[in-house]
């Protein structure tokens, strides 16, 4: 088979986007003619007559499937069986098949057509809420367990370790007497025949370890389940903050006010957002006056106005960025007293205000747009650029 075919290297960049774009078309409308069939072979029972007793069996002896993938197909399919509508929105690529096979049990004659409207591109996560939302459930109830040290694996034998008789070492004057050792000249390793190789030492190899990633699960519209592992400290800090708290809390609910605080803390930090206080705010500053406390920013600098027309500047504040005392402390120095102050280069660092500025007009959400009017939807990882 020659690999020209995938070979795209030297693809112009705008015929390489239009392509992926077209697949991505043809794969949405190949996967719902494949959903229309399976279903069309199921209501048949076509399988039986493949040596296979459930469509299951048939997705994984015949088809080739994995067992999540033939799951997710055969769900897709007889809820389209259902509800044809779902073909035509997989088609489109409207709604992605993951999403329908977790819609599926929930939908019904009276509500299929509302729902799958809203699950137009959403994502999994989106997708799980709105199952939460059909069918909510409980509560989890708030625990905390010691994890048990799992044993260590027995280990498995992968292939005999060679005996050390049989491999011959080749060495040229290697001395190690007292105090003393030569280097060697050369060293060659063969490897024995098979019939040398011994099984009185196997060779071990240890299985790397699972590592159990945090899940956050929706229960409901406005509840979600969480489950984590914590290490000692945390669990002494969860058990310091139960015993200090009055009344007494529960487990979920100091998580929940620590997750509360560490965003605020997370958000001055980073998006330079004032935090809440507990006390009042200070009265404001009476129009009078000309010192601005300490915190408050410049009224001059702002996120989106222009720079005010020199020309109708007022005549007594020197037109430049230069704070007011440190102008006339030049302006003293200056040999001429109506020479211009040049301003120093302006600093490209946002102020806090400004930062407080640009995250409210933006939503904490990437401006950046693609050729076609598209906005990135990034949230993390966000900088402030002038």
């Amino acid at each position: 088979m020659s690999h020209e075919r995938f070979d795209l290297k030297g693809l112009d960049d705008q015929k390489l986007l239009d392509g992926l774009k077209a697949l991505n078309r043809t794969a949405a409308e190949t996967m719902a003619d494949l959903l229309c069939h399976l279903a069309e072979v199921d209501r048949r029972k076509l399988y039986v007559d493949e040596a296979c007793s459930s469509l299951f069996n048939y997705a994984l002896e015949v088809l080739g499937c994995t067992e999540d993938e033939a799951s997710r197909r055969i769900h897709a399919a007889r809820a389209g069986g259902k509800f044809p509508v779902i073909f035509e929105l997989v088609a489109r690529g409207d709604v992605a098949l993951t999403a329908v096979s977790r819609l599926a049990p929930h939908l019904t004659a009276a509500n299929h057509v509302a729902v799958l409207a809203e699950a137009k591109g959403k994502t999994l996560r989106e997708i799980d809420e709105l199952v939460a939302r059909l069918a909510p459930r409980p509560d989890v109830a708030p625990r905390l367990v010691r994890v048990p040290e799992r044993p260590a694996p027995a280990p498995q034998v992968t292939q005999p370790l060679v005996s050390t008789e049989s491999l011959p070492l080749t060495t040229s004057s290697v001395s190690t007497t007292a105090g003393t050792t030569s280097a060697p000249t050369a060293f060659t390793l063969t490897a024995p025949p098979p019939a040398t190789v011994t099984a009185d030492r196997p060779l071990v190899s240890q299985p790397a370890p699972v590592i159990a990633r945090a899940r956050v699960e929706p229960l409901s519209p406005e509840r979600w389940a969480l489950r984590v592992t914590i290490g000692a400290a945390a669990q002494q800090a969860l058990r310091k903050a139960q015993d200090l708290s009055n009344p007494r809390q529960d487990e979920a609910a100091i998580v929940e006010q620590a997750l509360l605080e560490y965003a605020e803390r997370l958000e001055a930090r980073k998006h330079a957002k004032l935090r809440r206080t507990k006390t009042p705010p200070a009265p404001p500053i009476p129009a009078t006056t000309s010192k601005p406390e300490r915190n408050e920013p410049r009224t001059e600098l702002t996120a989106q106005h222009p720079d005010p027309d020199p020309a109708q500047a007022p005549t007594s504040a020197p037109a430049t960025d230069t704070p007011l005392h440190v102008a006339k402390h030049v302006a003293a120095q200056s040999p001429t007293s109506d020479a211009r102050v040049e301003a120093p280069p302006r600093c490209r660092r946002p102020t806090r205000a400004i930062m407080r500025q640009v995250r409210e007009r933006d939503g904490d959400r990437c401006t950046f747009e693609s050729s076609d009017g598209r906005r990135c939807s990034a949230t993390a990882r966000l900088e402030v650029h002038s």
